[in-house]
């Protein structure tokens, strides 16, 4: 039975419009256009008589030229060359020029032969060149390139008759080590196991390599067991259906390298893992000193980074070791660095029962270290977020907002508490332009401070720069209150050694405002207690000073500058005492040629004044002067034995307004109990100033 050979030819189609530079005939010069080139696709069954030789690589290739709307007829060369790109890319194979060509009824045929080197699996592209023969112009490229078709890839294909090969057996050296290439290349689906030796790879689209038994995929190497690649997909892919400890991939190490190792360039992946279900995208497990998980990365990269769009990005989980431990020799790096962009939290802790969301400790540096709006929030049944240091910051925080924030909704619990059992402060803040420590609450205390010991204070302010070691501000209430049931609500101290130092300072700018308020509205109570030093003031007013009440002191004077030495020297005058609490009057007063005088005293002073008392005294002569008639109606008269004599007069009267009468001066008190046996001033008894009625009073 004769075997027979079908050659299949298909052409491309090709539709473009070229110029064609070169004369038309012997007598004219000119510009042929071929408007439209259409290679048209061709169909030929070629039957041949089977024989024992290689067919051929050649094969025939058939188009048709038109000439505007016409079929073109003449000679015309024709240039074919292969490339691996529709533009640009590489030349294959040519080009292969067939000169002259003829054109009958625009129809031509060629015979083109690239050899057996030019398909070899890739996809490849016919450009062709046109001209008039004859032309000694550059062939015109017609444009674009067109796809080859099968056609030329498959050279031939061969219908073998039956019974035509007689024996299973291969002919002596028919297979030899020198006719196998490695690296070696498998495509299909083993059932069983392969085994391939040398330097090997998969190759094929889809699934490079696939197993079906207990293992699917296992390599071994010196180097590497496993090894897959891509340009944009998954190196290597595993997918695990089962339940329980089943794994897409798993690594298993019995010496000290790594279980899964992974590598990447500049922006990709070393490791990727992703689960769309409850699972975890890489899981790492150790069983004694090892790491569940490594990651190790350039000094710019990332060791071991994790996505999830709805859960966690990475998850760590140990029975009795670190869930997640990271670890950086560098000084300005994280061990483990968390960054949200889209409002939620960096690194975030949480512990639902009495241990901690989280923890970090340092030996010298930061235990916990937070850059952000939050910086490190934490989440837990007992402490959200705990730090501990040897010798450094248990917790540190730094922010363009609150480097740290606490919150807690408990009412005896804190936002932000502090312990510090080797006598430093509990919490210390720090600022280089705003407040070190910055307090707020709706409706509780903004900072809170409570402190067991009599050497320290419950919040403690200090300021090396020039500012203010504790600043209260408030819109309406107090900026800044102290309470205490024994010792001293608020205290300022200052120890400068010399200077125009305040211990407390008060200021308000507001109208009618009040700088300083003391209030001790406990019997006996002292609302502003001063004490100065020797020769100091224990109050210093500069200003109008009111009294609402009694005012006692161990002597009144005025102190001013001296009238005949005003840089210099100060004047003094001691003021008036009196048992009784008296209004002066006085004045001068002429009588008229009767000898009298009438003196007008002010409209209130009979409702103010009683008991009066009179002084008279003649000036620039002898004379005798009385009062005439007391004060009636305020006013008296006076009456002198002789006419025109002027009288100095003095008039006093005792207070009898309605503050006078309910608080009338008792002369001789006899000290309560609490004051008996001190002094107002011990020294000017010889007694020590512990005597003194203000020591206990004088923190």
């Amino acid at each position: 039975m004769k075997t027979r050979l079908t050659r299949l030819l298909v052409a491309l189609a090709l539709h473009s419009t070229l110029n064609l530079l070169g004369p038309r005939n012997k007598a004219q010069a000119g510009q042929l256009s071929l408007a439209r080139l259409l290679l048209l696709l061709l169909l030929s069954t070629l039957n041949y008589p089977l024989s024992t030789s290689a067919q051929g690589t050649a094969f025939t290739y058939q188009g048709r030229l038109n000439d505007g709307a016409n079929p073109a007829n003449g000679n015309y060369d024709l240039q074919f060359t292969i490339y691996d790109a529709l533009s640009a890319g590489n030349s294959v194979a040519g080009p292969i020029t067939n000169a002259p060509t003829g054109a009958t009824n625009g129809l031509f045929t060629v015979t083109l032969d690239f050899g057996s080197g030019a398909f070899t699996g890739p996809a490849l592209w016919l450009e062709i060149g046109v001209r008039t023969n004859g032309s000694a112009g550059v062939y015109t490229t017609l444009a674009p390139r067109r796809a080859l078709t099968p056609a030329p890839y498959a050279i031939f294909s061969e219908n073998i008759a039956g019974n035509a090969i007689g024996t299973a057996n291969l002919q002596n050296s028919a297979v030899t080590s020198a006719k196998i290439a490695v690296p070696l290349s498998l495509a299909g689906t083993l059932a069983g196991q392969a085994v391939i030796a040398g330097n090997n790879s998969a190759a094929g689209s889809g699934s490079g390599l696939s197993g079906t038994g207990d293992t699917g995929v296992s390599g071994t190497g010196v180097t590497t067991g496993v090894s897959g690649s891509s340009t944009n997909g998954t190196g290597v892919l595993g997918v695990a259906s089962g339940g329980g400890g089943s794994s897409g991939v798993r690594g298993n190490n019995t010496s000290d390298g790594y279980g899964v190792l992974g590598t990447a360039g500049t922006n990709g992946d070393g490791v990727a893992g992703f689960s769309s279900g409850t699972g975890a995208g890489v899981f790492g497990s150790s069983g004694s000193t090892g790491y569940g998980v490594e990651g190790v990365a350039s000094s710019s990269g990332t060791g071991v980074a994790g996505f999830s769009s709805t859960s966690d990005g990475v998850y760590g989980n140990s029975g009795s070791g670190d869930g997640v431990h990271g670890f950086s020799p560098s000084a300005s790096r994280s061990g483990v660095w968390g960054e949200n962009t889209g409002g939620g939290y960096g690194v975030s802790g949480s512990s639902t029962g009495s241990g901690i969301g989280v923890s970090g400790s340092s030996s010298s540096g930061l235990g916990v270290s937070g850059i952000g709006v939050t910086g490190v929030f934490g989440n837990g049944g007992t402490y959200g977020v705990d730090g501990y240091s040897a010798s450094g910051d248990g917790v540190y925080g730094h922010s363009g907002g609150n480097g740290v924030h606490g919150e807690s909704s408990s009412s005896s619990q804190s936002g932000v508490w502090g312990d510090n059992a080797g006598g430093g402060p509990g919490v210390s803040g720090s600022s280089s332009g705003g407040p070190g420590v910055s307090g707020s609450s709706s409706n509780g205390n903004g900072v809170q401070g409570v402190s067991s010991t009599s050497s320290y204070s419950a919040v403690f302010g200090q300021n090396t720069g020039g500012g203010d070691g504790v600043y209260g501000s408030s819109t309406s209430g107090n900026a800044v209150s102290g309470n205490s049931t024994s010792g001293i609500g608020v205290h300022g101290s200052t120890h400068a050694a010399s200077g125009n130092i305040a211990g407390v300072w008060g200021e308000n700018d507001a109208s009618n405002g009040t700088a300083l308020v003391g209030k001790a509205p406990g019997s006996g109570g002292t609302g502003l207690y001063a004490s100065g030093g020797s020769g100091g003031y224990a109050a210093y007013l500069d200003g109008n000073v009111h009294v609402s009440g009694t005012l006692t002191a161990g002597t009144k004077d005025f102190k001013i500058d001296h009238p005949l030495d005003p840089a210099n020297k100060y004047l003094l005058h001691a003021c008036v005492e009196s048992p009784d609490v008296k209004n002066i009057y006085d004045g001068n007063i002429t009588t008229d040629a009767a000898g009298d005088a009438i003196v007008a005293l002010p409209d209130y002073f009979e409702a103010l004044n009683r008991d009066f008392r009179y002084q008279l005294t003649a000036i620039g002569q002898f004379a005798q002067a009385i009062v005439s008639s007391e004060i009636k109606g305020n006013q008296f008269s006076i009456k002198t034995d002789k006419p025109n004599v002027k009288v100095s007069w003095q008039v006093t009267g005792i207070r009898q307004d309605a503050y006078a009468k309910a608080h009338p001066l008792v002369v001789e008190q006899d000290k309560p109990a609490s004051e008996r046996g001190t002094y107002l001033h011990p020294e000017s008894f010889g007694q020590p100033e512990a005597k003194g009625l203000s020591w206990p009073r004088n923190p």
